[in-house]
């Protein structure tokens, strides 16, 4: 059993700094997520990711009777997924929606579940703001799922490593929609302007996506 289901109980929410370099419980919890579930390639198997670290991920098409049934159904109506705990962390997500957008929605509300904004069998008051993932927002929460969701899905470290800085190849590797996209673009540009340390878990996710680098490796 991974750390992180027998710490989705145990942890306090915490005040979240909207500066960028304050994101640190974000940044480092979404690498650790990866290396503890030993991810080695690009795209991102997030519902993977979800069920290894103990959360259940179940797509509207097949529980909107239980998303009725938590009062959850105004809200997922008008967002991409919606999570909640119920005995165990849940994520409901719009599977009518193409698979990138759905990969970029798991990927946030595992940022939801990890940094404890819901709690308690609902959706938080925060989460209630109806915040589509990677559109620009005022919201403190949405900005650090957000972030966590980009380390996650598109692990800078890697995108570095594989010399992927547009666009076309960022939404290609990584299997995301054109909105998620340009804010990974954006926090790449916040990284390179802030002098980016590289650390532990940085060389340790080096180290497992090596051979995947080496195959797909484009050129400068």
């Amino acid at each position: 059993m991974s750390r992180y289901k027998k710490l989705l109980h145990m942890m306090k929410y915490e005040g979240i700094n909207i500066l960028y370099n304050k994101y640190e419980p974000e940044i480092e919890s979404a690498k650790k997520i990866l290396i503890d579930c030993n991810v080695s390639s690009l795209p991102i198997m997030v519902e993977t990711i979800a069920e290894e670290i103990g959360i259940y991920v179940l797509p509207y098409s097949i529980s909107f009777e239980k998303i009725k049934q938590l009062s959850l159904e105004k809200t997922a109506i008008n967002s991409d997924g919606v999570s909640c705990i119920v005995g165990e962390p849940v994520i409901f997500y719009d599977d009518a929606l193409p698979i990138e957008r759905c990969r970029v929605t798991i990927g946030h509300e595992i940022g939801h579940i990890i940094l404890h904004h819901v709690y308690g069998g609902q959706a938080s008051l925060f989460k209630k703001q109806l915040c589509i993932p990677f559109v620009e927002t005022s919201s403190e929460v949405e900005t650090s799922a957000n972030l966590f969701c980009e380390q996650l899905i598109a692990p800078p470290i890697i995108l570095e490593k594989l010399n992927v800085n547009k666009r076309k190849d960022i939404e290609k590797y990584c299997g995301v929609n054109n909105v998620a996209s340009e804010f990974i673009l954006k926090s790449a540009a916040k990284r390179a302007s802030n002098k980016y340390i590289k650390t532990k878990d940085d060389e340790h996710l080096l180290q497992l996506f090596s051979n995947y680098i080496k195959l797909n490796q484009t050129k400068k």
